[in-house]
């Protein structure tokens, strides 16, 4: 079976660079001091697909609609725009977490469903977005995206999850 190697410098990294590998492909460059001791390398190399969902099912009730948002897939951002166009700094650097992490994820706009956006943040009692959710249970905002990447506490949480 083919298994992942420890980081290894590679072809074109600098000094304080490191490649993750797996068999004879590079998988994410690693950039720091200490490669080896970063937390916040890609965990979820074969499943790093970004996908938008573009609509809600307007033919079930309001709170139906967003289960099945929440079912769509394992990670959920509801946010302002979309991956490849982020309509505000938050949403893009939520979105730039769950890039540099490597984990597959779908985005859904509230921007062009006002009637999911309001109703999500009393689904939620989450008054602001963007919103990640995984498996279907509500992690936080960007706030607390961002304190938990910084901590290690939400790869550990994907990872696990």
């Amino acid at each position: 079976t083919d298994t992942k190697r420890p980081l290894l410098r590679g072809r074109g990294a600098r000094a304080n660079q490191a490649f993750v590998t797996q068999g004879d492909r590079r998988m994410t460059r690693v950039t720091g001091g200490n490669p080896g001791g970063r937390r916040s390398m890609s965990f979820n190399i074969l499943n790093n697909s970004i996908d938008e969902i573009t609509e809600a099912d307007k033919s079930i009730e309001l709170k139906s609609q967003i289960e099945k948002l929440l079912k769509s897939s394992k990670v959920v951002l509801f946010m302002k725009g979309n991956a490849a166009a982020p309509m505000c700094g938050f949403s893009a650097n939520s979105v730039s977490i769950l890039k540099q992490l490597g984990v597959g994820f779908k985005t859904f706009n509230i921007l062009n469903d006002p009637e999911v956006r309001q109703g999500l943040k009393e689904y939620s009692n989450w008054p602001t977005y963007p919103q990640l959710y995984v498996n279907g249970k509500l992690v936080g905002g960007n706030d607390i995206i961002t304190e938990m990447y910084q901590s290690g506490e939400l790869q550990d949480y994907l990872k696990n999850s």
